[in-house]
């Protein structure tokens, strides 16, 4: 890794470490006030969590060397997060039932407020252990190496294909139920003109990612792609908080590509349902299809 490189990587640690140590800060504070749990803003504090556990994702990556993929997509999840957390720390904090008591504290210069217990009960190993332990088990599910599109969707979670609805630009599916919303994406990725719009907006390097595994008779053992386009593990299991920014997370994230247990090699694999492939075969897209300003298309692989 080139020095400026491992600069880059340090200055996002210490970005990170920043936005962390404000967190504890804030959890210190209302911890300091010893609240019943019934009287606290549950659904705040749980995005505080949530973008807590996040954070710590970040972090680890940055604890070790990473694809110049993974690293852009790290600064720009980065840049998100800390939007979303000066918002949401605001709103806790006003949605406290103390009279302002605890948003005085937390900015109050002359507190200190590195309390052992909080910081331990927001330990790393434990918060990172719980929801990978979530990811993983969408992960480790059992998929044919020709898997159908709805077949693929059925073991995802409600909360994400909520987000696959949302980036396939489907309105109005926040309130849909499981069934509806995999009839919805299956509906609007099935019709060849709709699936190639959307392909040709992809940008290069999820394009190049789809093709390769396309040329792979439509699935790779999942180390292989990590390998060639970067590690999806800032992508944690709250979709609905922080959408993917990795390639092929973001893939992930529009039904593009599925992750999960191949039964023929034995471990994780990426593969791409068996509807998509002709999207990255050739000359495939249909002729009303625009490709996007910006995004290339080479014309052996549009």
């Amino acid at each position: 890794m080139s020095d400026g490189v491992h600069m880059e990587r340090e200055e996002l640690r210490t970005w990170v470490l920043e936005e962390l140590d404000q967190n504890l800060r804030l959890l210190t504070a209302i911890e300091a006030f010893r609240f019943k749990s019934e009287l606290l803003p549950s659904a705040r504090l749980h995005r505080i969590t949530v973008h807590h556990q996040y954070l710590l994702r970040l972090l680890h990556r940055t604890e070790n060397p990473v694809h110049s993929a993974e690293s852009a997509a790290m600064v720009e999840a980065m840049q998100d997060v800390t939007v979303q957390l000066e918002r949401d720390r605001l709103h806790l904090l006003d949605a406290m039932p103390d009279s302002g008591n605890v948003a005085e504290l937390y900015y109050d210069p002359a507190w200190n407020h590195h309390n052992i217990h909080v910081q331990l009960s927001f330990a790393p190993d434990d918060l990172l252990a719980e929801q990978q332990d979530m990811k993983d088990r969408i992960e480790h599910r059992k998929l044919s190496a020709n898997v159908r599109l709805r077949t693929g969707l059925q073991g995802l979670p409600v909360a994400w294909l909520k987000v696959i609805c949302h980036n396939l630009g489907i309105s109005n599916a926040e309130q849909y139920t499981k069934p509806r919303l995999i009839a919805a994406i299956a509906t609007k990725l099935n019709n060849p003109a709709e699936a190639g719009n959307i392909y040709a907006g992809l940008s290069d390097v999820q394009r190049a990612l789809f093709a390769t595994v396309v040329d792979n008779g439509g699935w790779m053992p999942l180390s292989e792609v990590r390998d060639i386009f970067g590690d999806d593990y800032i992508d944690g299991y709250f979709w609905d908080v922080h959408p993917p920014q990795t390639t092929l997370g973001s893939l992930r994230a529009m039904a593009f590509v599925f992750v999960g247990e191949l039964a023929s090699i034995g471990e994780r694999g990426v593969v791409i349902p068996a509807e998509l492939r002709p999207l990255g075969e050739g000359d495939s897209l249909p002729d009303n299809v625009v490709v996007f300003p910006g995004k290339h298309v080479d014309k052996k692989r549009r």
